[in-house]
């Protein structure tokens, strides 16, 4: 048995690496470089990044275990990841568009505080619903590996789930190392822009 063959053949784990892969990069694209342009240059105060992240860091990781283990339990894990990654791409798609049609301007006080608006409670409100649904498809995975290495057993009668997690922690590692990437092309596009 080799990877290939499992890549092609086992339709369980390229459904998890595709969905697995779309959420761990729309996670890992928040670097801190993203943040100080959002926070430091747009909204004018990197500061408020440190107020807002404190304020948002409790409920998510409350709004997580609530939502992991109702669904998961409730819907079943397909279900769940689902739900988790539909959910944060409309939270996602939602945090874009607070940014690009609202004023971030107005969450800066001008005396390195945070002033609270339409923006802050907007964003505070969909930070803590996106990390939510982010944290139900990014902490499903695992269980759905193991249910993939069963499928394998199915499919070929051999049980390897060392194989399972290799060939998922490979995409994983890839594209957590894609998301810088993809972000330094942005902002070289930007300064050549700029430079014309």
């Amino acid at each position: 048995m080799n990877y290939w063959d499992c890549i092609k053949n086992n339709r369980a784990i390229q459904m998890l690496v595709v969905s697995a892969s779309s959420d761990k990069l729309a996670t890992t694209m928040r670097t801190s470089t993203v943040q100080i342009v959002l926070f430091g240059v747009i909204a004018g105060d990197y500061a408020i990044y440190g107020t807002m992240t404190g304020m948002t860091s409790i409920p998510t990781c409350i709004l997580s275990m609530l939502f992991i283990g109702t669904l998961a339990t409730s819907l079943g894990q397909r279900k769940a990841m689902l739900i988790g990654s539909w959910g944060g791409i409309i939270m996602n798609a939602a945090l874009a568009a607070l940014w690009f049609f609202g004023d971030p301007t107005s969450m800066n006080n001008g005396a390195g505080g945070l002033k609270w608006g339409y923006f802050a409670i907007g964003y505070i409100v969909l930070t803590i619903i996106c990390n939510g649904f982010q944290g139900i498809s990014g902490n499903i995975v695992i269980p759905m590996t193991a249910d993939c290495a069963d499928y394998e057993v199915y499919r070929t009668g051999k049980y390897v789930p060392g194989m399972m997690g290799t060939l998922f922690s490979l995409v994983d590692k890839l594209i957590s190392s894609f998301a810088p990437l993809l972000t330094g092309v942005a902002f070289a596009a930007i300064k050549a822009k700029a430079m014309q």
